[in-house]
């Protein structure tokens, strides 16, 4: 019977009857009672089954599940052990038997039992338990949880550690793991039943979270669910809200007890996860508790339902009351014992190890045995007395706090049983607890003092030797680890100064996390690679460098922006690396990359000669890939700035090299297919070169590769694009309704800049039909979201929107305001697209605020012409001889303004119904 070493510890003193204990040699010898006990327990239980009496079930209680069997004659009532307690706690059950007697705290628990009385009511409270290592954090959770016996709840427990502060959502991970009851030898299957069980006990549609919840576990689940197809930021948010769900909706069945501890180890996403459910849990029936150390800054101080518990050091009289608990009957000299009052100076941890320490080295008669001055001595000296089971305390804390019998097997130059009488050793001392017995057993030290001490007691040479056995261990035995966690091997790899093994792993550590969308993880993980390449080899090294530079660059792009100057000075060390390297392909990559840098920082100046540079340097490669992707970046560029035959050109390109199943990779590469965006590209320049109606085919074409390529940021990007050109065609319903299709996929999908665009241009339709306010709130909200993502580009089309609105909401001096702010903006950016508009916007303005004054309004109109006419914009050069000619008829230049509009309306060959040549068409037949 595998017992945790606590309980096992009461049993050999004689506290519980009924069990058979065996001893090192000999069976122990039992009189009175229990052998007796022992027969009737045994008539009692089924074969293979395992009986105790009630005595013994009152210490295996918190370990194990027992069922009552009918009562054993005289032996009352008699159970069975049904197998291991579902804990929360990888480790409450064996910490159970083996706790020091709680002293002090008295008013912290009652701050706690008021607390967890108000979120047992639904409101939800959020306790912030700081102190410094050996303060009793853990401690104070674990005693709330014990006086919490007699009430219905539910508790969850997750530990992060020192090892995994880069690992995304690994607290989470781990308890997932272990509440589903999922073996790593199991499989897919079975570990797909157990995690949907899980699952189910919280309620909700189980079948849409437990693709998000498998995909987080590394369980292939195909055939099983529909594929998800998210981008990862999307994946990450709707895996983070399943994860909230999954806690609100347990709190509906029952109170919960959330323990999250040690949060100055918490990986980022593990933050964010926290924050979601801070907010989540103010009407729920949760109290969690969140243990951290004074130099964390948790951000939820001040909050409404959340309470800060700092605690401080116990006081001489306590501590003298706990040492008395520890040495129980072993009576410690009033010296010593001062003593060691004096020297833990009110540290719970550092009073219960000490004393400990003294006991092991044998105080009895006041002899007065040196007491160690610290409590890494202390540690250093209760390790010492192990024996032969401190190399097995040393190599587990190589490993971590946490470890695996597995793992450490594989590691140890040991036989099975040699490893198996040194960890019952350990155990045993309780300075480490067990979980399961092996080969299946996982481990954890007692505090991470304890490990800590265990690893500076070993040389470097000894630490740096463990560290690779250990990394060694993992490639060769564990793949999945290997796979499903890179950055621990290139911990290990570093510490034991394989420089280029480490670089590795940190570089597949950092694409993992990009795949998951996890960024601010991935770039540590670049980061920590970059740090090591002065260790590297010299011949190599700029050819690292220059993955880790890309790398970091797109992590950096995904959370800080495109244009944000730390990803620019990512790009642009990879620029120098390749040209180093004379590496033309990753170079491609590179510039395609500080194209878009520039581009959505609206520096067009600089965007368009890097997209030049990438078209000439692709122009002779064979792989068309790349060069249908500068034709791509290069048509963008020009139809930023308004040249709109020669961005025609070069979206057609890059349509011709196109082959959507060849080339179906470069949505990945390029963050949306180069080929949607070209299609894109082109709906504008038809539209502005009069081809309206081929303009809409674009624009659908657009969202219908997308769509094909099943990518969502391409139909994001399409989707977003078609209300933009039924906004500078001036058609408001359309606009309304294209803008509510692309606001609601990219709000499902994740796409949260091209909401902030969707809003913009719903506002708009909103404030020109039914709703002024409403609307041109939402354009200022849209345009806020817009902009805080870094994007400039597109910023002159949103303010043209809004002065539009403003405009025919009669705000005139708003939207006159709004147009100089914009004009000039677009000096600087080099951004012309929307300038005709805006000059016949000025122009009509005027035309409104001062008839009389038609001089002024007349400049403004043929400005407005010419700079149509010099961008070769037939549709804007129509727009603006409408209204030119409509001032001039009513001035009585009728010849004039026939002369003017009938030409240009005569070019057009279709696009007759829409509103400027219905317009144009209105006015010459007034004209005559």
């Amino acid at each position: 019977l595998d017992l945790p070493a606590g309980v096992r510890a009461q049993c050999r003193a004689g506290i519980a009857s009924g069990l058979v204990i065996a001893g090192e040699g000999e069976a122990e010898t039992l009189v009175g009672e229990a052998p007796d006990m022992a027969v009737r327990l045994l008539q009692a239980a089924a074969p293979g089954a395992i009986a105790v009496d009630a005595a013994t079930r009152e210490l295996l209680a918190s370990a194990f599940a027992l069922d009552a069997l009918p009562d054993a004659g005289e032996a009352g009532t008699a159970w069975r052990l049904a197998g291991e307690a579902q804990t929360e706690s990888r480790f409450a059950a064996q910490r159970s038997g083996a706790l020091t007697p709680f002293v002090g705290r008295e008013l912290e628990l009652q701050a706690l039992h008021h607390r967890w009385g108000q979120a047992s009511e639904g409101e939800g409270q959020v306790v912030l338990i700081s102190g410094e290592p050996g303060i009793g954090k853990s401690r104070i959770a674990e005693t709330i949880h014990e006086r919490l016996a007699g009430e219905d709840h539910l508790r969850l427990i997750y530990q992060c550690t020192p090892n995994h502060t880069n690992s995304a959502l690994h607290p989470v991970i781990e308890q997932l793991t272990f509440a589903a009851g999922i073996n790593a030898d199991e499989a897919a299957g079975a570990k797909l039943d157990k995690l949907e069980a899980l699952l189910a006990k919280a309620g909700g549609d189980t079948a849409e979270a437990a693709p998000l919840f498998a995909d987080l576990l590394s369980i292939p689940y195909d055939g099983r669910y529909p594929p998800l197809n998210f981008t990862p930021q999307a994946q990450k948010d709707r895996t983070l809200e399943a994860l909230v769900a999954q806690l609100t909706g347990l709190a509906k069945h029952q109170p919960v007890l959330f323990v999250f501890e040690d949060l100055h180890w918490a990986d980022p996403t593990t933050r964010e996860l926290l924050d979601l459910t801070v907010a989540a849990i103010e009407e729920a029936r949760v109290l969690a508790l969140f243990t951290f150390r004074p130099e964390y800054e948790a951000p939820w101080v001040g909050q409404a339902n959340t309470t800060l518990m700092a605690l401080t050091r116990l006081a001489k009289r306590q501590c003298g009351e706990m040492v008395r608990c520890v040495a129980a009957e072993a009576a410690l000299p009033e010296d010593v014992l001062d003593d060691i009052v004096k020297k833990t100076d009110g540290v719970p941890l550092f009073v219960e190890e000490l004393t400990k320490t003294m006991l092991a080295g044998g105080v009895d008669d006041g002899s007065g045995a040196a007491v160690p001055a610290t409590i890494q001595a202390s540690l250093t000296a209760r390790l010492d007395q192990l024996g032969e089971a401190r190399e097995v305390a040393q190599i587990a804390a190589v490993i971590g706090r946490e470890f695996a019998y597995p793992l450490l097997a594989a590691t140890v130059d040991m036989d099975e049983g040699e490893l198996n009488a040194r960890l019952e050793a350990l155990t045993s001392s309780e300075l480490v607890f067990a979980r399961g017995a092996p080969p299946t057993a996982s481990y954890i030290f007692k505090h991470a003092l304890i490990r800590d001490a265990a690893y500076d007691s070993l040389l470097r040479p000894e630490r740096r030797a463990l560290h690779g056995r250990i990394a060694e261990a993992l490639r060769a035995h564990f793949p999945a680890t290997a796979a499903n966690e890179p950055e621990l091997l290139a911990h290990h790899h570093g510490n034991a100064g394989h420089a280029e093994q480490a670089i590795d792993y940190w570089r597949r550590a950092g694409e993992r996390a990009l795949e998951r969308s996890v960024n601010i993880e991935a770039c540590e993980h670049f980061r920590a690679g970059l740090a090591l390449l002065e260790d590297s080899a010299a011949q190599t090294r700029s050819a690292t460098e220059l993955d880790l530079q890309i790398g970091l660059g797109s992590a950096l792009t995904s959370f800080e922006g495109y244009s944000a100057p730390t990803t620019g000075a990512a790009y642009a060390r990879a620029r120098e690396l390749a040209l180093e390297l004379g590496d033309e392909k990753r170079l491609a990559v590179v510039l395609y990359c500080l194209w878009n840098f520039d581009n959505v920082a609206a520096r067009h100046d600089r965007s368009e000669k890097i997209a030049h540079e990438l078209l000439n340097l692709t122009a002779g490669f064979d792989d068309t890939g790349p060069r249908l992707a500068a034709h791509s970046t290069l048509a963008s560029s020009l139809g930023f700035t308004g040249s709109w035959i020669e961005a025609k050109q070069q979206a057609d390109a890059c349509i011709a090299l196109y082959d959507p199943v060849e080339h179906a990779s470069l949505k990945f590469d390029y963050a949306e297919d180069p080929c949607v965006q070209a299609h894109i590209v082109n709906s504008f320049c038809h539209w502005h070169l009069g081809y309206s109606d081929q303009a809409m085919a674009s624009s659908n074409s657009a969202v219908e590769l997308g769509r094909q390529l099943a990518h969502a940021n391409s139909i994001g990007y399409a989707l977003t694009t078609a209300p933009m050109l039924n906004f500078i065609r001036s058609d408001a319903p359309q606009t309304l309704a294209t803008a509510e299709k692309s606001h609601e996929f990219c709000t499902a999908a994740g796409l949260p800049v091209w909401v902030g665009m969707a809003e913009v241009l719903r506002g708009w339709a909103r404030a020109i039909a039914d709703d002024p306010e409403g609307g041109i709130a939402e354009i200022q909200l849209g345009l806020s979201k817009w902009r805080g993502y870094g994007s400039e580009i597109m910023a002159p089309l949103c303010l043209t929107a809004y002065a539009d609105a403003s405009f025919k909401n009669e705000h005139y001096e708003t939207a006159l305001e709004t147009i100089e702010e914009t004009l000039s903006m677009m000096e600087e950016s080099g951004e012309y697209f929307p300038v005709a508009q805006l000059n016949l916007l000025k122009a009509q303005i005027l035309t409104k605020m001062a008839p009389g004054n038609t001089g002024e309004q007349e400049d403004w109109y043929i400005k407005a012409l010419e700079i149509a006419r010099a961008q070769g914009s037939r549709m804007m050069e129509l727009r603006s001889a409408t209204e030119l000619a409509r001032l001039w008829y009513g001035q009585g230049k009728t010849d004039e303004a026939r002369e003017l509009l009938a030409p240009l309306y005569d070019w057009f060959t279709e696009g007759f119904d829409t509103a400027y040549l219905m317009q144009a068409k209105a006015l010459l037949d007034e004209l005559g």
